[in-house]
């Protein structure tokens, strides 16, 4: 059972969104928005070593995939009149969450750079001793 089925068993999803599942599906949406957040809080920390930060990369790329499949459950099932703008901010916190998740890989992508070069031989980049 992939997520998107297990979305649908949850919210007990026969047809058409109802307002109150719609509502769960704003505020799982939020939840996730909020917690990419915090894990982007997160990857600023200087103390956070490498393997830190990939976790903090994988935990991000789950919360927008998650995210992603809120959407597309939401544009499926949005027929009503009464809920057909929750796509839209499903979206939003969509957009907000893939944009954390890109700023906390470049983080991760510096901090293995840098380590890389910390640990390489200083004539490999022909610097003087």
């Amino acid at each position: 059972m992939d997520l998107h089925d297990r979305l649908i068993e949850h919210l007990a999803l026969d047809t058409a969104l109802t307002p109150e599942q719609a509502a769960q599906i704003l505020v799982g949406a939020a939840g996730y928005a909020r917690d990419a957040l915090r894990a982007l809080e997160e990857c600023t920390r200087p103390e956070l070593d490498q393997a830190a930060l990939r976790d903090l990369s994988r935990r991000a790329t789950v919360i927008e995939s998650h995210l992603r499949a809120l959407h597309q459950l939401a544009e499926d099932h949005c027929d009503d009149p009464a809920v057909c703008d929750i796509p839209v901010a499903v979206g939003a916190n969509l957009e907000l969450a893939a944009k954390c998740r890109t700023l906390i890989c470049q983080r991760t992508v510096a901090v293995d750079q840098e380590v890389m070069i910390l640990r390489a031989p200083l004539p490999q980049f022909r610097l003087p001793c």
